[in-house]
């Protein structure tokens, strides 16, 4: 008589599987360790050549530096020394002196409220800067009051003053009451 017997343990669900999900971690880990790889060569390639532009525009400043500095030292030279001087006064004044009327009359529009409105209006340049001189009339004398307000708190203005006043009264023809007023303008000076 012959009794075979099969002393091996049956294998669990974990050995049958377990095999299966190795290979498939392994080929999954080999590829995005493979992508990465690849990812990196890329990024490494792009720093290579961003790090050698960099290196020519740093060439290229220095050059441009080295220009700079010659001209500044054939500026320095006594023949072109007084030239250069003259240039950068006439620069100033005209510096100073760029102010656009179109602009000062649309920001002095901005400050006139609705019930006032504006009978005359003019600039000019005094030693401490352009000045204003507006000439308002209004429904009533706490209108063309506001428009003093409107100028003191304005940043394009300072220095806002009363020159003449006329309370509202029958002599005006019932326009209601009017004022001078004088500011300077300081919107240019203060964007420069």
């Amino acid at each position: 008589m012959q009794v075979k017997l099969n002393l091996a343990i049956r294998p669990s669900l974990r050995e049958r599987y377990g095999v299966r999900w190795a290979i498939l971690l392994v080929v999954v880990s080999v590829g995005a360790l493979s992508w990465l790889i690849s990812r990196g060569m890329a990024d490494f390639r792009t720093y290579r050549s961003l790090r050698s532009q960099v290196a020519l525009q740093e060439s290229n400043l220095e050059v441009l530096e080295k220009h700079e500095n010659d001209l500044r030292n054939q500026l320095e030279r006594p023949q072109f020394r007084d030239t250069a001087l003259k240039a950068q006064m006439v620069n100033t004044l005209i510096e100073r002196k760029a102010v656009s009327f179109p602009e000062v009359a649309e920001r002095v529009a901005r400050l006139i409220p609705a019930d006032v409105r504006i009978t005359g209006l003019g600039l000019s340049f005094e030693a401490a800067g352009p000045s204003v001189r507006i000439a308002v009339v209004g429904k009533s004398q706490p209108a063309v009051e506001s428009v003093l307000k409107a100028l003191q708190d304005s940043p394009d203005f300072s220095d806002a003053e009363i020159q003449s006043e006329d309370p509202a009264t029958k002599e005006n023809n019932g326009e209601g009451a009017t004022m001078v007023l004088n500011a300077r303008y300081m919107g240019k000076q203060k964007r420069i």
